[in-house]
């Protein structure tokens, strides 16, 4: 394990009691842990004989002892400095926990690290959880966060309904270039020889009737504005992303709105301006 860690340039750490261990074995980890401390790549984070609870109670036991010792007092403490007492310590939270076997409950596992965790939970049994599964749990999570930031997004800004997607989509691409590049260019689920094929990506129907709707256009009409709009829409997010453009909201949104309003009024000549 030492030679991979080093030749991938991975930290090792394990996490639980290793003081049940035979004292060889301690060493042992102990030295893997030494000599990988340095890398600067992937943290992999092994835990043996490990339990929540009982981290949370050593770690208790650690801040008791250095209580009396007056290494720290109780006015000190605080969940920064408890944090440092776990077995986790110098490590951030994890971001995503992916629970096989449709399992419901967290099992005694990272109680204080988990606390604001996403939990997503697949029904695939942990034997047949491979790296496919994996990004396609990556990707259905990535998606649901890119769903929320479009909601946050629309309750936070005051700006015409009819941009609200745009808007949000360059914005996101600008504050997550790297989930922007996952999920609209590396993997964006699009295979278009004509723009009919457009709305056959699962959703951009439903955006289109909603777009229908607001804008006062019959569908068919809507349809070739929604995807001229987001052809646009692409282009500037997909510089943004790639840091080849900056992102300006104000003057984002009135550049939008000029091509929204030529765009609905090539479709519909008599449609007020907007």
């Amino acid at each position: 394990l030492l030679k991979v860690a080093s030749a991938n340039n991975v930290r090792v750490k394990m996490i639980g009691d290793r003081r049940r261990f035979d004292q060889d074995i301690i060493d042992g980890i102990n030295r893997l842990e030494q000599e990988t401390k340095e890398n600067t790549g992937l943290t992999f984070v092994i835990a043996v004989n490990y339990g929540g609870r009982d981290e949370i109670v050593r770690a208790v036991k650690h801040v008791m002892k250095d209580c009396q010792e007056q290494k720290i007092l109780p006015e000190d403490m605080n969940e920064e400095v408890f944090n440092s007492y776990l077995d986790t310590a110098s490590m951030p939270d994890p971001d995503l926990l992916i629970r096989t076997s449709g399992e419901l409950r967290l099992s005694n596992y990272l109680l204080w690290q988990l606390a604001y965790t996403e939990i997503y939970v697949t029904d695939c049994l942990w034997p047949d959880f491979n790296m496919d599964e994996l990004k396609n749990e990556f990707l259905i999570f990535a998606y649901e966060y890119y769903n929320q930031y479009v909601t946050n997004y629309q309750n936070s800004v005051d700006i015409s309904p009819y941009l609200i997607l745009p808007l949000s989509y360059i914005e996101f691409a600008e504050k997550e270039p790297y989930l922007f590049k996952l999920l609209f260019i590396n993997d964006m689920d699009l295979n278009m020889t004509e723009a009919k094929d457009f709305y056959k990506e699962a959703g951009n129907e439903k955006k289109a009737q909603l777009f229908s709707e607001t804008v006062g256009i019959d569908i068919e009409k809507a349809k070739v504005i929604f995807l001229d709009l987001f052809l646009y829409t692409h282009g500037i997010a997909v510089l943004t992303a790639a840091k080849k453009i900056s992102f300006d909201r104000n003057h984002a949104e009135k550049m939008l709105m000029n091509l929204l309003t030529a765009l609905i009024h090539q479709e519909k000549p008599d449609a007020p301006q907007r």
